[in-house]
């Protein structure tokens, strides 16, 4: 891959660790639909900062292995935070902050450069 596709990569991830730091500094929260113990309930709002940090941590050690696994697994974590917003806010009236909408937006662009590359460099 090239160094400048790298480049954009980290710069989009580091955004991302940037975005979730700061809210975990400033006491925001996130929520991200995750299944409870059981599949059949989801857990209620919010979530803390930290899973939201491990599991993007869990994304980079993916990317080591596989980076077309860790797209995916981005990918996945991307719609949970997605539909994070609209259950929270419909289920639970939960409102979205302002990092989640800023993690959400950031984690957009990096999903989207990622499969506009996926075919050509991303390959296993």
């Amino acid at each position: 891959m090239p160094l400048r596709m790298v480049l954009i990569l980290l710069s989009l991830f580091a955004g991302c660790l940037a975005i979730v730091l700061l809210a975990w500094m400033v006491g925001s929260e996130f929520y991200v639909l995750l299944p409870k113990r059981w599949l059949t309930s989801v857990r209620t709002p919010p979530t803390h900062p930290s899973v939201v940090l491990g599991l993007l941590t869990t994304c980079l050690v993916l990317y080591l292995y596989s980076p077309h696994y860790a797209l995916v697994f981005f990918t996945i974590l991307l719609a949970g935070l997605l539909l994070g917003s609209f259950v929270g806010y419909g289920v639970f009236a939960w409102k979205p902050t302002m990092p989640q909408v800023l993690l959400t937006l950031a984690m957009v662009a990096e999903v989207a450069y990622g499969w506009t590359i996926q075919g050509y460099y991303l390959d296993d």
